[in-house]
């Protein structure tokens, strides 16, 4: 309730026409639905020479927000942000991806995204300003929520990840589940458009396993053959391991988080 509130009074000074003496106009708020959009989740292949198919990715988030205005990433981002990017050694700001924008817009929560290729599936109904928005911030669960979203997803769970893998040789079905930790928000996932009357049938959030402008995937680094399996010949990557801590640090990042302004046709 405080961020829809803050939302909205923020949004309405954002959007006001007043200048020096002029009247100011209260944007119109807008309903919209928000989901997964299942079309990033394009084949893709990793730094250990693998091609990764995901079937399934699972996510708790808290509640999302969608911003008006703010600037490129900086060095003000969050600490997992600064830090993934030491790891991967990019110094320069992404493209398109836009932070520390004003709150225009919400989807409350808990809710869980449900990203399959190619299909759109909603989550819910956001609560919108008329504007041009720039981006979008995840704010993920601080502790584990009861079972009435009535989701999959374990209640311990940020997110499980399922795919295969293949290197040309062996193809490795595999998942990866990842444990709720310290409260974290990502900032800045890609979003540009205009949001106002009938123009756009849905909100689509984007789950982006691989970064074109990086090179890099989400599965870097880790060598899927060398896996231990369960009883079902599920390769499972094991909480704590340096594959598990890489994947984490990615699922934090924004430059896996993309979003598009859907028309019917697209639903």
């Amino acid at each position: 309730m405080r961020t829809a509130l803050v939302s909205v009074m923020v949004a309405c000074v954002v959007l006001a026409s007043a200048g020096c003496g002029g009247e100011t106009t209260q944007a119109t708020r807008v309903d919209m639905p928000v989901g997964a959009d299942g079309t990033g989740l394009v084949e893709f292949d990793t730094d250990e020479g693998y091609s990764v198919q995901l079937h399934a990715v699972d996510m708790r988030v808290e509640r999302v927000e969608f911003t008006v205005g703010g600037e490129a990433h900086n060095d003000e981002q969050a600490w997992h942000q600064q830090l993934m990017r030491r790891v991967v050694g990019e110094a320069h700001a992404h493209p398109n991806h836009s932070a520390g924008g004003e709150v225009g817009g919400e989807l409350p929560g808990p809710v869980v995204f449900q990203w399959r290729p190619d299909e759109f599936k909603e989550v819910g109904a956001g609560d919108f300003l008329e504007a041009d928005y720039a981006g979008y911030n995840l704010v993920f669960p601080e502790a584990p929520v009861d079972e009435s979203d009535g989701e999959s997803l374990a209640v311990e769970l940020m997110a499980r990840l399922e795919g295969v893998a293949d290197n040309g040789e062996n193809a490795v079905e595999f998942s990866v589940d990842v444990d709720l930790a310290d409260a974290s928000t990502i900032f800045g996932g890609a979003l540009s458009g205009a949001i106002a009357g009938d123009d756009v049938a849905a909100v689509g959030l984007q789950f982006l396993p691989f970064d074109e402008w990086s090179g890099r995937s989400i599965f870097d680094e880790v060598d899927f053959s060398a896996l231990s399996v369960d009883d079902d010949g599920i390769a499972q990557i094991p909480e704590g391991s340096l594959a598990y801590i890489h994947i984490r640090l990615a699922l934090t990042s924004h430059e896996h988080y993309g979003g598009r302004l859907l028309e019917d046709d697209d639903l």
